[in-house]
């Protein structure tokens, strides 16, 4: 892993911290910053594995996430009988990607997360209302 970290180039590192700042700036406005972020860190760290990838990529959401979720907690009231079922099913989500990612192959992977980027950026095209109108 240390070899990984001698080979970043400046540009390498520029491209890294520009997209981590579109990332954060798209979350911040319409969230899927990440869907971003992790293709240029597949793309930057050709070698890494894809563990540490995601690792990365969730360590540095998790900031902005929690901060978003700490602004919305204010300015609403939930329900413990809504939050916890909430909590624990997000835990038990990322329990199970984290085992399924030190499992999965690379090669695999990149393809999956391509498909999932141009299908995501389609839906947003095709439906920028999605998410705008509140539920009662």
């Amino acid at each position: 892993m240390s070899e990984l970290l001698t080979e970043i180039t400046v540009w390498t590192l520029a491209l890294c911290v520009l997209a981590a700042f579109v990332a954060g700036f798209v979350d911040a406005v319409a969230g899927g910053g990440g869907l971003i972020q992790l293709p240029v860190l597949l793309w930057s760290f050709p070698v890494a594995p894809l563990a540490s990838i995601l690792g990365t990529n969730k360590a540095v959401s998790v900031v902005g996430t929690s901060s978003a979720a700490l602004t919305y907690r204010k300015q609403i009231q939930v329900k413990a009988q809504v939050l916890v079922p909430m909590m624990l099913a997000a835990f038990a989500g990322s329990v199970l990607g984290a085992l399924l990612a030190t499992r999965v192959d690379r090669a695999l992977f990149e393809p999956i997360i391509l498909t999932i980027l141009i299908c995501v950026g389609l839906f947003t095209i095709f439906r920028p209302e999605f998410g705008r109108h509140e539920v009662t």
